[in-house]
């Protein structure tokens, strides 16, 4: 029995074949998990507009804002040791006998805080990165932020 000459072509195409299918089955799993509709089941989704602010700077003035976050890490690191703290309490007030609704509600809060003190070192970073572009900048900023999915100004989602 002979061998065909055209194997090595064979495999290639397979390959190729698969790689495509893959890639496919990519692109309709990641547009069925990023459709408006499941965003908007997930309450907390719509809270992370600070991160969309981030994502959208250009990459020097991304880096600038790095450079300047910086500075306070110390304070971010004591929220982060702080955070596991109360993670912990909460975990152990769960697995409790008795649960306290006034502890419960204490602990959350504490959490809540700790969070929006790291989102206003995060957000005054930020203004003063914003306030040093030029006007063209910002507008061109503003265009991206729009853009984003996010910051619709009419809330709705995109066009199909």
């Amino acid at each position: 029995m002979t061998r065909l000459r055209h194997w090595p072509w064979t495999k290639i195409v397979l390959v190729l074949s698969l790689a495509l299918n893959l890639a496919v089955a990519g692109a309709v799993v990641g547009a069925l998990s990023h459709r408006e509709d499941t965003a908007r089941r997930m309450p907390f989704d719509r809270d992370r507009s600070l991160f969309a602010l981030i994502a959208v700077l250009p990459p020097e003035r991304r880096e600038a804002l790095h450079d300047a976050l910086g500075g306070i890490r110390d304070g971010h690191r004591d929220g982060r040791q702080e955070q596991a703290r109360l993670r912990g309490a909460l975990l152990d007030s769960l697995r409790a006998r008795e649960l306290s609704a006034t502890d419960l509600t204490r602990l959350l809060a504490a959490q809540r805080g700790i969070r929006a003190e790291g989102a206003e070192r995060i957000e005054s970073a930020l203004a003063g990165e914003i306030m040093r572009m030029t006007p063209e900048e910002r507008a061109e900023y503003a265009g991206r932020l729009e853009r984003f999915s996010r910051f619709r100004k009419d809330d709705r989602p995109p066009p199909h």
